[in-house]
């Protein structure tokens, strides 16, 4: 199980190089870039660690001989490469979204499929809760207007402030989400399983 939970841990720190090479994609400099931008890096990352000491957990308590720990060490592993994906490319906002909409969807499968065949623990309920409010909020951007989407002439600004909020909005509801799913599912305390 070490080296599940060294690989796991891996896949963490390439997600985090990801995530540099990301922002440096953008045409301004990191300190010029949109607030939103910030806000959702917040939120990846967060989310990312979260899902990391999530993983150190199941794989320090799960036996790997079973068809099901097989299983989900590949969507584990195909998890982790939807992150670095969607870190690398921060500059084109709606892509990084889709993908991360990938990733969760499929953890949300796994959960499901484990916690019907085996019963659910108090740590999966919480999962299930928390995915699905990251899913909605992650489709919810991807249903609003891109702000490059919107022209930027006078009479389209309010159309501009109007997204920009909701971005802001959705996304600092996503970060708020993740702190509680910190909480809830005991990610830091079984961290140190």
């Amino acid at each position: 199980m070490e080296k599940l939970i060294s690989l796991s841990w891996t896949a963490f720190t390439i997600f985090i190089g990801a995530l540099f090479f990301g922002l440096r994609d953008f045409d301004k400099s990191i300190s010029d870039l949109d607030f939103n931008v910030y806000l959702y890096v917040v939120f990846i990352f967060l989310l990312r660690f979260k899902i990391a000491l999530d993983d150190n957990f199941y794989f320090s308590i799960t036996e790997m001989q079973r068809w099901q720990s097989l299983c989900g060490l590949a969507i584990a592993l195909l998890t982790w490469f939807l992150f670095v994906f969607a870190g690398y490319y921060l500059s084109t906002f709606s892509d990084s979204i889709f993908l991360l909409l990938w990733s969760l969807a499929l953890s949300t499968f796994w959960i499901l499929v484990i916690a019907i065949g085996d019963g659910f623990y108090s740590e999966q309920k919480v999962w299930l809760a928390t995915n699905t409010c990251y899913i909605t909020g992650l489709s919810t951007l991807l249903w609003l207007p891109s702000l490059s989407e919107v022209s930027e002439t006078s009479q389209h600004q309010v159309a501009l402030t109007t997204i920009d909020v909701a971005t802001s909005f959705v996304l600092t509801v996503l970060i708020v989400i993740t702190i509680i799913d910190f909480k809830y599912s005991k990610s830091i305390q079984n961290a140190k399983y």
